[in-house]
């Protein structure tokens, strides 16, 4: 059955709780360490708590430390400062100092746990409800530097000037903040990782594709001006446009033509060789493309242009 503290412990589990323990001399504070509060006895009040530091150690079990309170400070705030133990719960520890008539408790985290200020939760207990002091939970090194202002050892060592404040806790809901970030960042990451590779992707066709027409446009100079006139389909009669056709010429090569092979036979032209130039402006041998032209449908084997009529 769900009860009061079990609601309790869940609200606190779910808050965000900014707190420090401060070490003052006079007004001024000198450290400030960062702290969280137990989940179990009352709240550090808003004046926070104000006091002298006693460190306390085990003597034989949990259930007993030294040294205890001092008596000639009894009208005095005291504050028990103590180190996480594997064998001692957090709530017997707190419950011990209160038994010591301490004001509240500092525990710190000892060398493995180090500054990890895991929440000091403990399993449903009946004697949380036993418990009337605050504690909070600082990291190793913070409980090492706060043993230099025990009350014993400020007193060998003329220290009365100094206090220990633990200060009130500042509480705002983090659930919904914390994990709308979360989900932000989250989505922001996976969204930017899927559109990079695309927008990566786009760029390499578009630079593909004005390679392929800057190459294509190279390659065939004449390509473009022999499709206005070339026609996709076979005719049925193609004698209707022998009268307007651009036609195939002969011609003798030279040296400086623009072409010096035969693009079928692969072999040298060679001076004064007659040749057939194609309305596309590309060179053949007469025998080689005569025969070409007449196997492929009237097209040129370089561009496909269409070749309407054939000279005897």
């Amino acid at each position: 059955m769900v009860t009061v503290r079990h609601t309790i412990i869940f609200i606190e589990l779910i808050i965000s709780v900014i707190a420090e323990v401060d070490v003052i001399k006079g007004e001024l504070v000198v450290y400030s360490f960062k702290d969280k509060k137990a989940v179990f006895g009352p709240s550090i009040p808003k004046s926070g708590i104000k006091g002298k530091l006693v460190y306390l150690k085990t003597n034989k079990t949990c259930h007993d430390y030294v040294p205890n309170r001092p008596t000639e400070k009894e009208n005095e705030t005291l504050i028990a400062l103590m180190e996480t133990n594997s064998d001692c719960t957090f709530l017997y520890m707190v419950l011990a100092a209160q038994r010591m008539k301490f004001d509240a408790v500092i525990v710190h985290n000892d060398f493995q746990t180090g500054e990890d200020l895991r929440r000091m939760i403990e399993p449903a207990d009946s004697k949380m409800e036993d418990v009337m002091i605050s504690s909070v939970l600082v990291g190793y090194r913070a409980g090492k530097l706060l043993k230099l202002y025990d009350i014993e050892y400020e007193a060998a060592n003329k220290y009365n000037h100094w206090s220990i404040n633990i200060c009130a806790d500042v509480q705002e809901p983090i659930q919904y903040k914390t994990t709308s970030k979360i989900l932000f960042r989250t989505a922001f990451s996976i969204t930017m990782l899927c559109l990079c590779p695309l927008i990566i992707g786009v760029c390499c066709c578009i630079k593909h594709l004005q390679y392929r027409n800057k190459t294509s446009v190279n390659r065939y100079p004449e390509r473009a001006r022999t499709r206005r006139w070339s026609l996709p389909f076979q005719l049925s009669n193609i004698q209707t446009l022998k009268s307007c056709t651009p036609q195939i010429h002969a011609a003798k090569f030279k040296k400086g033509h623009r072409y010096d092979t035969c693009p079928i036979c692969l072999e040298e032209f060679v001076e004064n060789e007659q040749l057939w130039i194609l309305p596309c402006k590309h060179e053949f041998h007469i025998s080689c493309i005569k025969s070409w032209l007449e196997e492929s449908k009237y097209s040129c084997p370089m561009c496909k242009g269409m070749v309407i009529t054939i000279p005897d």
